[in-house]
């Protein structure tokens, strides 16, 4: 299953077209349900397939970790993305 249509179970997923180096590459925006004021997490493609560079707003995923599509639906899975109040 596609990342953004199994994330998009738990969170409103926003794709945007942002410059990396010099070249348009597609991030993913994670907003709480029902919550779009700000992005929860913010996903950044890395140079190695199917493998995510966090860019932490409000995550209990630390700022710039690396993590594969299967960690991510997993995380997701078990409700560790966000941060627990």
């Amino acid at each position: 299953m596609k990342l953004t249509t199994y994330l998009s179970k738990f969170f409103t997923v926003e794709v945007n077209e942002e410059d990396q180096d010099g070249q348009k590459v597609e991030t993913l925006w994670l907003y709480e349900k029902h919550n779009d004021a700000e992005p929860v997490l913010i996903l950044k493609p890395t140079a190695a397939p199917e493998r995510w560079k966090v860019g932490d707003v409000y995550s209990a995923l630390p700022h710039d970790s690396i993590y594969s599509e299967t960690d991510l639906k997993a995380l997701a899975k078990a409700n560790s993305i966000l941060k627990q109040q």
